[in-house]
């Protein structure tokens, strides 16, 4: 990644160009989503399940002395998120209920 240009008599970051600013975004852009091999595990699916990069393409695209620990797998989305779960926990319960209560009235009238 390039390092910020400095005026050399004021010691003050000089703003990138234009130019400048879209080859660091793609630069960052190339290092988040390396282009893997066309046999690597991340391309297997629909055939198989897709697995973690063995190409090194990952490893090529960070900087020297990146730590491998620092990469972040994504988390697979919840289906359903808690609240929703609670609710619908609670209105098969609360339904349970009046169906038992609605039994036990017409049992007893």
């Amino acid at each position: 990644m390039t390092q910020p240009k400095r005026d050399p008599s004021t010691g003050r970051f000089i703003k990138p160009t234009p130019s400048e600013r879209v080859a660091a975004h793609v630069e960052r852009v190339n290092a988040l989503h390396p282009e893997h091999d066309s046999d690597c595990a991340v391309n297997s699916e629909p055939a198989y399940p897709a697995g973690e990069c063995d190409c090194g393409a990952v490893a090529r695209s960070l900087p020297k002395g990146f730590p491998q620990a620092a990469i972040s797998k994504p988390k697979p989305a919840p289906s359903i998120n808690k609240r929703a779960a609670a609710g619908i926990i609670w209105f098969i319960i609360l339904t349970g209920l009046a169906l038992i209560g609605l039994i036990v009235y017409l049992v007893t009238h």
